[in-house]
């Protein structure tokens, strides 16, 4: 559905990790995302800026999550 908001994240888990934990930013992203925005946390910015020179990534700030505070990036 157009409008919904996005948060991404890029990050590996071995198979002896808790799924809750795979997802522990995703769910801090998604509290903090406004309808109509792309968040993501900074590994997956990098990586997709790597890849796509031409997508813009702006710093947010820091959300915090279950394990303490991290950055966030909008990408447009």
């Amino acid at each position: 559905e157009a409008g919904q908001a996005v948060a991404l994240d890029y990050r590996f888990f071995s198979d002896e990790r808790d799924a809750g934990e795979a997802t522990a930013r995703l769910d801090a992203l998604a509290e903090v995302a406004e309808t109509g925005q792309i968040l993501a946390s900074k590994a997956l910015a990098f990586a997709l800026l790597a890849e796509r020179p031409d997508i813009r990534v702006e710093p947010m700030g820091e959300v915090r999550g279950a394990d303490g505070f991290f950055p966030f990036y909008a990408l447009a």
